[in-house]
C-alpha cells in the first residue's frame, strides 16, 4: 500500500498535532482564525 500525499503527514512532520497546526496555517493563511482555532480543537 502506497503513502497517501507521498511523505509523512503530507511533509509537515512526524508530530501530527504539530503538523496540523502547521497545515492549517498554510491553509487559511493569516486570516480565519476563528476556523483554524476550531479545526485545531477538534484535532486534539
Amino acid at each position: 500500500m502506497g503513502k497517501i500525499g507521498g511523505t509523512r503527514n503530507f511533509g509537515y512532520g512526524k508530530q501530527m498535532a504539530w503538523a496540523g497546526k502547521n497545515a492549517l496555517h498554510d491553509r487559511y493563511g493569516e486570516g480565519h482564525y476563528g476556523t483554524q482555532a476550531a479545526h485545531e480543537e477538534r484535532g486534539q
